[in-house]
């Protein structure tokens, strides 16, 4: 008799695992990023997603977009988040953040002091940025504030390196709210005085995509920007 039930007892748990998985309450994300998923509004949802669905694993894969759009085309990820400027074309692709663009200076830079920056004040300053040579999307974000006339430096490398090169005062860049949230030693960060000082991150997912679980993400992730009112 218990031999019978214990068996019973695995039957169960079979039938109980697939129906998770069906439903999309268990199993794993292949998330590519762009920026780490630090600060707000980003880590409240991936928070509120663990809290919600455990069993549900995020698999994190930092690239840049080139290879985001290949992973996401021949699905080695399940989906990405990108800032839209880099979205390619016809991508599947949902808002769900915006969130402010700020400026990261040498602590002893001379625009430390000023109240109010805005990007006539920056044109003839030297800005760091991400590149690759498949990939120039930071510069061509940069210029569309301050134009290709700026004194672009392209580093292939991390954010964070890039910040530790400001810090040693070879130049500045720009920063979104969430990453000014990390200090670095001799950065200061402030404040830039215009309207389209924002950068807006979206969703992008293989729309042939058929696994219960990816598609219960992106569901979870538009549903929640909608009802935060994040885009």
């Amino acid at each position: 008799m218990v031999h019978v039930q214990r068996a019973l007892a695995d039957i169960d748990a079979v039938i109980s695992s697939a129906r998770s998985n069906a439903t999309g309450k268990v199993g794993q994300i292949r998330l590519g990023i762009r920026m780490p998923p630090i600060g707000k509004p980003l880590q409240a949802l991936l928070e509120r997603w663990r809290d919600r669905y455990p069993g549900a694993d995020i698999i994190l894969y930092e690239m840049n977009e080139r290879d985001i759009q290949a992973g996401i085309e021949e699905r080695r990820i399940d989906a990405a988040l990108m800032t839209k400027h880099t979205l390619w074309p016809h991508a599947v692709a949902e808002p769900i953040y915006r969130e402010p663009v700020l400026l990261a200076l040498p602590k002893t830079h001379p625009l430390r002091s000023r109240t109010i920056i805005r990007w006539h004040h920056l044109r003839d300053q030297t800005f760091l940025v991400q590149g690759w040579d498949e990939s120039q999307s930071a510069r061509e974000f940069y210029a569309s504030f301050l134009g290709s006339g700026a004194n672009y430096r392209a580093h292939p490398a991390s954010k964070q390196s890039v910040l530790a090169l400001v810090g040693a005062g070879f130049g500045m860049t720009l920063v979104t709210k969430s990453q000014a949230e990390v200090r670095f030693p001799g950065v200061i960060y402030k404040q830039i005085t215009e309207k389209n000082a924002r950068l807006e991150v979206q969703l992008v997912w293989a729309a042939q995509n058929e696994e219960a679980v990816v598609g219960r993400f992106v569901a979870f992730m538009r549903d929640e920007a909608r009802l935060r009112r994040l885009a």
